[in-house]
C-alpha cells in the first residue's frame, strides 16, 4: 500500500492523521484489530459506526477545502469500512 502521508504538506498530513485515528476506532469495532485495552479483537458496531460516523462529518464538513488527495484518501477510506461494516453487520445476523 502507498504511504499516504508522502509528499503532504504539513496540514494535509495532519488530515490524514485524524482521519487514521478514527479508522483505527473503526477497525478495532469492526474485529479487524486488536483492542489494545483488553488485548484481542471484539466485534463492537456502535463503537465503528460512531467512527464512520465522525469520518463521514468531516468529509461533508470540509470536502470544500479538502485536497484532491485528501478527498480520495477519505472517500477511499470510508468506502472501506461502509464495506467492512456491512460484512460485519450481515455476519452477527446468521
Amino acid at each position: 500500500m502507498d504511504n499516504p502521508f508522502e509528499g503532504l504538506t504539513p496540514d494535509e498530513e495532519s488530515f490524514v492523521e485524524i482521519v487514521v485515528m478514527l479508522e483505527a476506532g473503526a477497525l478495532q469495532g469492526l474485529g479487524q484489530l486488536t483492542n489494545p485495552v483488553e488485548g484481542k479483537k471484539k466485534l463492537n458496531l456502535p463503537q465503528a459506526r460512531r467512527s464512520i460516523d465522525a469520518i463521514e462529518m468531516l468529509h461533508r464538513r470540509f470536502s470544500d477545502g479538502l485536497s484532491e488527495r485528501e478527498k480520495s484518501f477519505i472517500e477511499g477510506v470510508l468506502s472501506q469500512l461502509r464495506l467492512l461494516f456491512i460484512k460485519a453487520s450481515e455476519g452477527e445476523k446468521s
